[in-house]
């Protein structure tokens, strides 16, 4: 909060690289607010601010339950394995409760591997993830619905409508961030800790 009340900063960057709306104006924010009461828990005023934000939302027909090897894997040093293993835990957690949950393969699968290396999203990793619809069926076999990560606008190759400016196909800039004062929620790249 500051003396006038609440600031709203927008981050516009399309990765690290600045939004080029170009002779476009784009709407960055709405703005929604709701009123509650003094008795009003902290609950029923997400509740009432949600239904704010999204008045028609598109709710799933299950609750979205699983695991993502992205928490301990960070896009390196798995492979097919442990993405089964993986999958065999969540669902014994899940026991024989009807929403089955999914288990999600993170980064890591294609080429380039680690931090979000681009796609085109075709292939898995020769030698490693060769056969995609194996692991799908062999995720679904131990009782978990398959699930994979990918970034569609993000490509190590060129693409129509890619940004050219980057350096580096879809690529974005790297920023200098102090260190002293960033406090990553998971491990950093070199590009963002400099």
């Amino acid at each position: 909060m500051d003396e006038d009340g609440t600031t709203l900063w927008l981050d516009v960057r399309s990765g690290g690289l600045p939004v080029l709306p170009g002779d476009r104006e784009i709407a960055a924010a709405t703005v929604v607010g709701v009123a509650t009461g003094a008795d009003t828990t902290p609950y029923a005023a997400l509740q009432e601010l949600c239904a704010a934000m999204s008045p028609d939302p598109l709710v799933p027909a299950q609750p979205v339950v699983g695991c993502n090897n992205w928490y301990y894997a960070y896009g390196q040093d798995f492979g097919p394995d442990a993405v089964l293993r993986d999958a065999a835990t969540i669902a014994e957690f899940a026991g024989d409760h009807p929403v089955r949950p999914f288990c999600v393969v993170d980064d890591g699968w294609t080429e380039g591997g680690g931090s979000a290396p681009g796609g085109p999203w075709d292939t898995g990793l020769p030698g490693l993830f060769d056969d995609m619809a194996g692991l799908a069926a062999g995720i679904a076999d131990r009782g978990a619905r398959p699930g994979l990560w990918f970034r569609p606008l993000l490509s190590r190759v060129p693409t129509e409508g890619m940004r050219t400016d980057t350096g580096a196909p879809g690529r974005r800039i790297c920023q200098t961030v102090d260190a002293a004062t960033f406090t990553p929620r998971t491990r950093s790249s070199p590009c963002t800790l400099r």
